[in-house]
């Protein structure tokens, strides 16, 4: 092999995926790992790693885990001549407003304007046998179901009736508690960590319950000034999107508002992982960085969309956000990015996303009330 030239073992790292050389190729010898430390080497193997203009350090992460990232997550949503099938869940009678992936991908929830929660099996032996993907309801809402969470099989579910309920899939879906006469308006986003349950609003109010006595809220945040349309919890932090045009973020240790973040208009949604929140205004995407609790703005990438942004999922390799313009894209993680991919099945406006082991689930205000389910694997 030490006769071997460069470029002819390059030639050869191309036909072994990504996973094999990292794990397995690279520690077999110095000349090895040495050829594949080398990042230009990585993008004569995989092209479709693009530029490497990220917001974050790569080697905060490891070289090697941001490389495979990029290498199998890219390669699955291009090129774009290359197809990519799609799955067409369809039994609501009203248009679909939020979805869920959970169970480690093997089931999916949505929230329809029929009041109506859907639980779908994503098991991929029922392809081509549409009906059977649907495997049951929950109702006892009265309004539109407008947000989802699961936890331990326990899904929580947030209403325009100004309820939250609480269902138990272990026992075959039975309603084990209903929060009401707390809520003024419409429940329009939550979130679960641990034993802790966050609502955000239409009355503008942030609260915080134990999920081991639902009686009374143990805290209540009252600094927006309009609607808390998103909210995500992110490591002690629960952090809220209105349409008063500000983010607020709560830090739970210290019981007090950590930092007001102005945007541009209303934020729509958000998401925050790997040290970067990112937020929806109108059709951009604004960028901080969260590392030490400092939420400072990075650079924004602009007009990611045509309209609004209905959500945004991001990782060390690509970003995913759906918009009322009826598509999703798939962008490089980095600043000015490339599109990689953009997705158009629906018919009409994408209401929300969820991105969780690799599949995608999108749905749809459509009058054919359509979820579209993407498998990476």
């Amino acid at each position: 092999m030490d006769l071997l030239p460069e470029e002819v073992l390059l030639q050869i790292f191309s036909y072994i995926d990504c996973k094999t050389l990292v794990s397995v190729v690279k520690i077999l010898c110095r000349r090895f790992y040495e050829l594949l430390s080398i990042e230009n080497n990585w993008k004569f193997l995989y092209p479709e790693i693009g530029s490497n203009q990220e917001y974050y350090n790569i080697q905060d992460y490891g070289t090697d885990k941001v490389l495979y990232y990029k290498c199998t997550e890219r390669r699955f949503w291009g090129p774009t001549n290359q197809d990519i099938s799609v799955d067409f869940l369809r039994g609501s009678v009203g248009a679909v407003d939020v979805v869920r992936i959970f169970d480690q991908g093997r089931y999916c929830l949505s929230g329809s304007r029929d009041k109506s929660i859907n639980i779908w099996s994503l098991d991929e032996q029922l392809r081509g046998q549409r009906l059977k993907y649907h495997i049951g309801s929950l109702m006892g809402h009265n309004g539109w179901i407008w947000a989802l969470q699961e936890h331990n099989k326990i899904v929580y579910s947030g209403s325009w009736d100004h309820n939250v309920m609480i269902w138990d899939l272990n026992a075959d879906g039975k309603l084990i508690h209903t929060i009401s006469d707390v809520h003024s308006a419409a429940v329009l986003c939550l979130q679960i960590k641990d034993n802790i349950l966050c609502t955000g609003c239409h009355d503008s109010a942030i609260r915080m319950f134990d999920v081991r006595d639902y009686r009374e809220p143990v805290h209540e945040i009252y600094r927006h000034k309009r609607a808390a349309l998103c909210m995500t919890l992110y490591d002690n932090y629960v952090i809220t999107g209105s349409e008063d045009k500000s983010v607020i973020v709560f830090d739970t240790r210290a019981n007090a508002i950590l930092k007001t973040i102005k945007a541009k208009a209303s934020v729509t949604t958000l998401y925050c992982d790997y040290d970067q929140l990112r937020i929806g205004v109108r059709n951009d995407v604004q960028v901080f960085s969260t590392q030490n609790g400092s939420f400072t703005e990075l650079e924004p990438i602009s007009e990611i969309h045509d309209k609004t942004i209905t959500g945004i999922y991001h990782d060390l390799s690509c970003m995913i956000t759906s918009s009322i313009d009826g598509t999703i894209k798939v962008s490089e993680a980095s600043k000015s990015p490339n599109i990689i991919r953009t997705l158009d099945h629906h018919k009409s406006a994408v209401a929300r996303i969820d991105y969780r082991d690799g599949i995608l689930a999108s749905a749809s205000s459509d009058v054919s009330s359509t979820i579209g389910i993407i498998r990476r694997y």
